[in-house]
């Protein structure tokens, strides 16, 4: 017998007994914590009765898509009674399985993935979500939840991902080039040694706990995920690859990724990638702290743009309401076709960012050009988006403390960096952001620790604008990022929004999609306000 939602309001009652699902009852419940399955008595042969407790409430909450309840019943008499019970919550994105550890599971799974538990392999039942990504690399990423310590290990499968060269950006598409090895003797190997072939067949992959799971052979080796992650830590970092991949360093052997970075024959790696198409990504240091995607673009290519990227506002200040037009909430992923790189920007205000329809307000300093998306105004938004009367000069509005904004041309590398306080336009003729956090700042580094995943943004004296975007189960702060800025000789960089707003999407491949509590609650990735793009003109 399982209980079943598929929208916080809506539950859909269903048997399994026979081996198929089997609609018993529809019925309507609000948000709320489910505690407790209880069944009605009735008279009749084969009738299931009593109640039982889930091990944790099912709390239905305002940006959730709902839950699933697995009952084990076991025959008693002539009826039925429950004996275990377990449940999670439903995301559309994701693919929900009951597993009963008195028997072996299989499951057939998106983009040609398996996953297989033996029986045993938990304590009780469970109701197991997953997530499984194309994040455009070799083997599609996956995400088992909740995350619980299996005593026997499970299998997942990962196939090859067939793919033709990139369908929008053709030889466009940023290289990413390989570091350097370091052997275990302490010498660096030749680049020839280590040019590793692209995968030709499928990974199978062995895991103690359910999570992110690994995909270098490394952290794969080494996967010691823990079992006892705090709500915080379950929301972020579930899986524990970062944990895995930090005893094995990663496959080139380096262990810091800012030394991987500074090492001379790596920043040549870095240049040659960069002749080719402007833009290169690396993938250098997404098994080592800080575990991060990292793009590096040289903006002294004529070819590069840089963009402030949205959507065209809605609404209208016009009275009676006043209300200034607003930003809707969009997946990076949808403006990152013909794209080479895509971030997620600043903090916005209003809607949470769970589905589509939703509105914000950008905060900080935020121009893309003329268009104002945010003018450090308390009450969020752009000046140009509040009408004059009944509001008063931009001027006049109160500020929403200070920001360190980042100033850009769409080509060259004539940017600029200031500290701005107040409510109002700083410049029609830049792109602009800002941020409330140096990571760097005219070379100091930050001392802020507050740990989470996020994203950041700095450019070099050189000409060469960086990001950096935390992996799906990374987790790191502005004081340890700083150290990697500067390994690439950045001066400036300020950090972005975080948590579950953190996404960099490459030649149109989302490199981190969420994981964890927060692919459960927003799904791949999270509805934002704008983003930061890189690309080549009339993109």
């Amino acid at each position: 017998m399982c209980y079943e939602s598929g929208a916080p309001s809506s539950v859909t009652v269903s048997s399994t007994v026979n081996g198929t699902s089997t609609t018993v009852a529809e019925l309507e419940v609000p948000y709320s914590d489910i505690v407790s399955v209880r069944f009605k008595s009735s008279a009749g042969q084969g009738v299931l009765q009593g109640s039982i407790a889930l091990p944790e409430p099912l709390k239905l909450e305002k940006g959730f898509k709902g839950g699933d309840v697995l009952v084990v019943v076991q025959r008693r008499g002539a009826g039925y009674v429950p004996v275990a019970a377990a449940s999670n919550y439903v995301q559309p994105e994701g693919t929900s399985f009951f597993y009963n550890p008195k028997f072996a599971t299989t499951v057939r799974l998106p983009q040609g993935v398996s996953l297989a538990i033996p029986a045993g392999a938990t304590n009780a039942p469970q109701v197991f979500l997953v997530g499984v990504h194309d994040t455009g690399d070799d083997y599609p990423l996956v995400d088992i939840y909740p995350p619980v310590p299996l005593t026997k290990p499970a299998t997942v499968q990962l196939p090859v991902i067939a793919r033709a060269a990139s369908a929008t950006l053709s030889n466009q598409a940023p290289p990413s080039p390989r570091p350097q090895a370091v052997p275990p003797g302490g010498s660096l190997a030749s680049q020839a040694q280590t040019q590793a072939a692209r995968a030709s067949g499928p990974m199978s992959i062995e895991i103690n706990a359910t999570g992110t799971v690994p995909r270098t052979p490394r952290a794969a080796q080494s996967d010691k995920q823990s079992s006892t992650a705090t709500t915080d830590e379950a929301l972020t970092s579930d899986a524990g690859t970062a944990a895995a991949a930090a005893a094995a360093c990663n496959q080139y052997g380096w262990c810091n990724c800012a030394d991987q970075l500074a090492y001379p024959q790596n920043q040549q790696n870095i240049a040659n990638g960069l002749t080719a198409t402007g833009t290169t990504y690396l993938n250098w240091c997404t098994t080592i702290a800080p575990y991060v995607h990292i793009t590096v673009t040289n903006m002294a290519d004529s070819r590069e743009r840089f963009t402030v990227k949205h959507s065209p506002k809605v609404g209208t200040s016009a009275p009676p309401s006043y209300l200034p037009p607003r930003l809707p909430l969009v997946r990076i992923t949808s403006w990152s076709p013909n794209t080479q790189v895509m971030t997620n920007g600043f903090y916005w205000q209003g809607d949470e960012g769970t589905s589509t329809g939703q509105t914000g307000l950008a905060d900080g300093h935020v121009h893309n050009f003329a268009t104002g998306l945010g003018d450090n105004l308390a009450l969020g938004g752009s000046c140009q988006d509040y009408p004059s009367p009944p509001y008063n000069a931009c001027n006049t509005f109160s500020p929403h403390g200070n920001k360190r904004v980042m100033l850009m041309p769409a080509t060259g590398t004539a940017w600029s960096w200031v500290d701005n306080g107040a409510a109002g336009v700083i410049s029609n003729s830049l792109s602009y952001v800002s941020s409330s956090t140096s990571i760097v700042k005219n070379g100091v580094c930050s001392t802020d620790t507050t740990s989470s995943r996020w994203t950041a943004v700095g450019n070099t004296s050189g000409g060469r604008l960086i990001f950096m975007s935390s992996t799906t189960d990374g987790q790191t702060s502005a004081a340890e990022l700083c150290a990697v800025f500067k390994a690439m000789g950045v001066n400036n960089a300020i950090r972005m929004d975080g948590g579950p707003s953190a996404a960099m999407a490459v030649d149109g491949a989302l490199k981190n999609p969420l994981g964890g509590l927060y692919f459960v609650k927003y799904g791949t990735m999270r509805y934002i306000a704008y983003g930061l793009k890189v690309s080549y003109p009339g993109w």
